[in-house]
């Protein structure tokens, strides 16, 4: 494939080096696929009201992500170790899992 996985015909692919992590391809893929929902899930607490700024200044998502969601029609949501149950009623609310199978 030309120009990489990454980098597309039209040049807006994602940094070639290690500033770009697995959150800034989800998040550019999640554009690119125009996705209405992008879920991560972290091993550190996400504090309720946690805005994408605030994410990528206490590290836990990288700023390659924040700024590929910037101003982009994806609705991002964080989850963390404490967000079991919220989680799961998402997973079940899009239809992503069984009941079953939790």
């Amino acid at each position: 494939m030309a120009g990489g996985f990454l980098g597309e015909c039209d040049g807006e692919g994602l940094p070639r080096s290690w500033s770009a992590t697995s959150d800034a391809i989800a998040a550019w893929l999640a554009v690119r696929l125009e996705a209405p929902l992008l879920t991560y899930v972290k091993s550190c607490a996400i504090p309720a009201e946690a805005s994408l700024a605030s994410l990528r200044d206490d590290g836990v998502l990288d700023p390659v992500c924040v700024d590929v969601l910037d101003g982009e029609a994806v609705d991002v949501q964080c989850f963390g170790p404490n967000d079991e149950t919220a989680l799961r009623c998402m997973l079940l609310d899009v239809g992503g899992v069984s009941e079953r199978s939790l």
